[in-house]
């Protein structure tokens, strides 16, 4: 099992899944980078052409050098995904690498601020013992292309605050005399040799949320087996239910559509509330139960043409349940969440729903009735909250998810993972880092608790009667 998930993950990547942004950073002058010493233990030497750390000999006297640096990350976004950050230091034409003994040497995080203007060796600040990077040993003439910074950079990036950048001195100072390493530095007259950090990352999700509460333009219709062949155009109330009207019992429906085209299509949409409000024309029926439920359209209709005996068809399993409602009731909670990623993932299938009562039509008197889009008071008219995010900058692959019967969602998510099968059926779920290492299994799952992982990608396989899928999704 683990050598087809790492083949899939193979394949996948193949693929971009994550399309990433890579930049680099070659800075000249203005790049901070700044060589102390002890034998000139408050000198500041700025603009020092070359990165030299070690312990050698100058002018007959035994001198230990750091040689600090940092670049400015600020054009990566705070709390991106690195994926790769690698370090190019290139050999300095005015000053070699020595040769006399192991010159190994270490990128140890700083952790104190300083300023290239100012600082010596009698003011450089605390670096880490322990948060090192290891640079190898050197001969004439070597480059140390592609040092593997992505634990410092993550590290700045989560918390931008404390990049104070690193400092390189030998693995064991002092030590022996005649060690150290030599580089051109950003102050390096010759360009090509001046530090290079390539960054290669994928920047963090951002919510975005779109309200939809339209007036006059707005799509619904209501219609009723009474005025069976009637086009009631602008109805000022989204009513359902059964009753009597004029002495006949009255079977109604209600049918709108949002128009989502504000969402991009494939969008992750992490929720989607639905709010009616109460009409003031005519209230609620009390005289029973009145559960109504919101049933997804499954062909196309206009507002304009439609009637009672031409209402498109419209599911009966795909639907969200309305409770009860008592006189002055609103129903601002409605989750419309799985609708919305549908119509979202594929819009041209976006034919709305339809209100109608659970049990129809059962015992009279029943009916639910909020204010509709052509409502006189505005504040009334339904309303749609969607919070979502286009991680198409992450290169989600959304029919990968929403395929074969079954998706996921939220998705990034933070806490709860949701499973949707198209027939609301439990089904079993392993996941997967991205190493192939399973992490959990869940037997007749319908969601998943995924608060206690750490954040990054992950695969979910899901199988069960009719489906087995591997879906990719972003802890949060």
């Amino acid at each position: 099992m683990k050598r087809n998930l790492l083949l899939l993950l193979a394949v996948l990547l193949a693929t971009k899944i994550f399309s990433q942004s890579v930049l680099t950073f070659q800075p000249g002058a203005a790049g901070i980078d700044a060589h102390v010493d002890n034998l000139n233990a408050s000198t500041v030497d700025v603009n020092y052409p070359v990165v030299n750390a070690g312990y050698n000999t100058v002018g007959g006297t035994p001198t230990l050098s750091h040689n600090f640096m940092q670049f400015d990350l600020s054009a990566i976004p705070t709390g991106s995904t690195i994926v790769s950050a690698t370090l190019s230091l290139y050999h300095s034409t005015t000053v070699n690498h020595s040769l006399s003994s192991d010159n190994a040497e270490l990128l140890a995080k700083v952790t104190q601020a300083w300023s290239e203007g100012t600082v010596t060796w009698n003011t450089q600040p605390t670096f880490s013992a322990t948060d090192t990077i290891h640079i190898g040993t050197t001969n004439i003439g070597d480059d140390k292309p592609n040092i593997d910074l992505a634990a410092f950079v993550q590290d700045w990036v989560n918390t931008p605050a404390a990049n104070y950048g690193m400092v390189m001195h030998l693995v064991d100072e002092p030590g022996s005399i005649g060690r150290f390493q030599t580089y051109g530095s950003s102050d390096a007259a010759d360009s090509t040799i001046r530090p290079k950090l390539v960054v290669s990352f994928i920047p963090p999700c951002k919510d975005e949320t779109t309200v939809l509460q339209p007036g006059s333009d707005g799509i619904d219709a209501h219609v009723d087996d009474l005025n069976s062949g009637t086009v009631d155009v602008n109805y000022p109330i989204v009513n359902a239910g059964y009753n009597t009207v004029g002495g006949t019992p009255t079977l109604s429906h209600n049918f709108m559509q949002f128009d989502l085209s504000a969402v991009p299509a494939g969008a992750t949409v992490v929720s989607a509330t639905l709010s009616l409000y109460h009409s003031t024309v005519y209230s609620h029926s009390t005289s029973t139960s009145n559960e109504e439920l919101l049933a997804k359209v499954t062909q196309a209709w206009n507002e304009n043409t439609i009637t009672w005996n031409t209402q498109p068809t419209f599911s009966a399993t795909d639907t969200i349940h309305i409770g009860n409602t008592t006189i002055g009731d609103d129903k601002t909670s409605i989750n419309l969440a799985p609708f919305v990623q549908d119509w979202v993932n594929t819009p041209a299938a976006n034919y709305g729903m339809v209100m109608h009562l659970v049990d129809e039509p059962g015992s009279l008197g029943r009916f639910q009735t909020y204010g509709s889009s052509d409502a006189a008071d505005s504040t009334i008219r339904p309303k749609l909250v969607i919070v979502w995010n286009n991680c198409g900058t992450l290169g989600i692959d959304k029919t990968a998810s929403e395929n074969a019967g079954v998706s996921v969602y939220p998705n990034p998510v933070n806490d709860v993972l949701q499973i949707k099968t198209t027939t609301d059926m439990a089904v079993d779920a392993i996941v997967y880092d991205m190493l192939g290492n399973q992490i959990s299994v869940a037997k007749n799952a319908t969601s998943l608790n995924v608060k206690e992982l750490t954040p990054g990608f992950y695969l979910v396989r899901l199988s069960g009667k009719n489906v087995s899928k591997c879906i990719k999704f972003i802890k949060q």
